[in-house]
C-alpha cells in the first residue's frame, strides 16, 4: 500500500500531531509540522525529537515551522491536532491562505467551551462554503505512543464528501496504521470527544482499585450514556458500537498512558485538579468537555448518571467514592429504556 506522494501539514507538535507526522512521513509523503513553541521547533530539528513521545526518533524528512507562511499552508492535506481552545483561532489564522483543493482534517477531540461546538462545527463556520466538502474528521481507538512504536492500530475518517474521506484514507494508511472511512461526522466526533469523560470514571474505577467488575459496568454505561446523547444530537448508534464509538473508549479506559484516565486516577488517590493537570503536562479535554456535556444534557433533558457524577467530582467536590456510591444506590429500572416487559 504506497499512496502517491502528497503535501501534508501537521498543526499541532503534541504526541497525536507528531505521531500523525509520523505515519505521513513514512508513507513518503512531503510532511511539514507546526509548533507554536519556537524553542520546540528548533529542539525537534536539531534532536529529531519530541518528549511527548519517548524513544521515538522523527524522521529526517519532516521539516518544522512555527510560522503559517504560504510555503506551509501549500498543501494538499491540513491536519488540525491542537487543543479544542485553540481551534477556532487556528481555523481564523489559516483560512485566508488554503487552496481550494486542500483536504482539511480535524483530528481534535473537544468541544469550545463557550458554544459546546465541534471542531466539525468550527471548520464549516471559519471555512468558506466551497471547501466544506473538503473537510474530514479523523477519529478512533489511537494512543499516540503506541502508533509511533508502529503497533497495528485503527481509526476512521468522517466526511460528507467520499472523495475527501478516501483521499484522508490513501494517505494515511500503511502497514501499522489502517483507516477506515464513515460518513457519520456528528458519531465520529461525538464518539471521540464524549468517552474522555467515561475514562475519567474508569481511572477512578481502577484508582480505588473497585475491580475489573465496576469497571466494565462503567464502560459499558458508559457507552449507553455516549449513544442516547449523541442520538439527541444527530448521531447513528450504530456508529457508536464502532471505532470510534467503543473502540476508543476501550482503549481510553484501560490504558494508562490515556491523560482522561490518568485524571480520574489520580483524583481516586487524593490529587487536586490542577497538581494532576500540573503532572500530566499535557490537556486532557475530557475535564471541560464534562462541564460542557453536562449543560448540554440539562438543555436537551437527556439524563446521563455516570457523566453526572463525574461532573460532581470535578466540580462539586464530591468524594470518588461517594460518587459511585450514588450510582449504586440510584433507582432500580430496566437496563434499556426502550426495552419493556409490556
Amino acid at each position: 500500500m504506497q499512496p502517491s506522494q502528497k503535501k501534508i501539514s501537521v498543526i499541532g507538535s503534541g504526541a497525536w500531531g507528531t505521531t500523525l507526522a509520523i505515519i505521513a512521513s513514512d508513507n513518503s509523503h512531503k510532511v511539514k509540522l507546526w509548533t507554536h513553541d519556537k524553542t520546540l521547533k528548533q529542539q525537534m530539528t536539531v534532536s529529531r525529537k519530541n518528549n511527548l513521545l519517548p524513544g521515538i526518533e522523527l524522521p529526517n524528512s519532516i521539516t518544522f515551522h512555527s510560522e503559517f507562511s504560504d510555503d506551509f499552508l501549500d498543501s494538499d492535506i491540513i491536519i488540525i491536532v491542537v487543543a479544542s481552545k485553540f481551534f477556532r483561532n487556528t481555523c481564523k489564522n489559516i483560512v485566508s491562505k488554503i487552496k481550494q483543493s486542500t483536504v482539511v482534517i480535524s483530528a481534535t477531540k473537544g468541544l469550545e467551551q463557550n458554544t459546546a461546538k465541534t471542531p466539525y462545527d468550527i471548520l464549516c463556520e471559519e471555512l468558506p462554503a466551497y471547501l466544506h466538502d473538503n473537510i474530514g474528521i479523523l477519529s478512533g481507538p489511537n494512543i499516540a505512543l503506541e502508533i509511533a512504536q508502529k503497533k497495528p492500530a485503527t481509526s476512521v475518517i468522517a466526511s460528507k464528501s467520499i472523495k475527501t474521506a478516501e483521499a484522508a484514507q490513501q494517505a494515511l494508511s500503511n502497514k501499522y496504521f489502517r483507516v477506515y472511512t464513515n460518513e457519520d461526522i456528528i458519531g465520529i466526533e461525538l464518539g471521540g470527544i464524549l468517552k474522555n469523560i467515561i475514562a475519567i470514571a474508569a481511572g477512578i474505577a481502577d484508582g480505588l482499585e473497585l475491580g475489573n467488575n465496576s469497571k466494565s459496568s462503567l464502560m459499558i454505561r458508559g457507552i449507553y450514556e455516549i449513544t442516547k446523547l449523541a442520538k439527541t444530537l444527530g448521531a447513528k448508534s450504530s456508529t457508536m458500537l464502532g471505532l470510534a464509538g467503543m473502540g476508543d473508549l476501550i482503549t481510553t479506559c484501560t490504558s494508562p498512558l490515556s491523560r482522561n484516565y490518568q485524571v480520574g486516577f489520580q483524583l481516586a488517590h487524593g490529587k487536586t485538579i490542577d497538581e494532576i493537570v500540573s503532572s500530566i503536562g499535557s490537556i486532557a479535554e475530557g475535564i471541560k468537555t464534562c462541564e460542557i456535556i453536562y449543560g448540554v444534557s440539562k438543555q436537551h433533558k437527556v439524563e446521563l448518571p455516570i457523566i453526572e457524577q463525574v461532573y460532581n467530582v470535578l466540580f462539586k467536590n464530591l468524594s470518588p467514592m461517594q460518587a459511585i456510591n450514588n450510582l449504586m444506590e440510584r433507582k432500580l429500572k430496566l437496563e434499556y429504556e426502550e426495552t419493556s416487559y409490556e
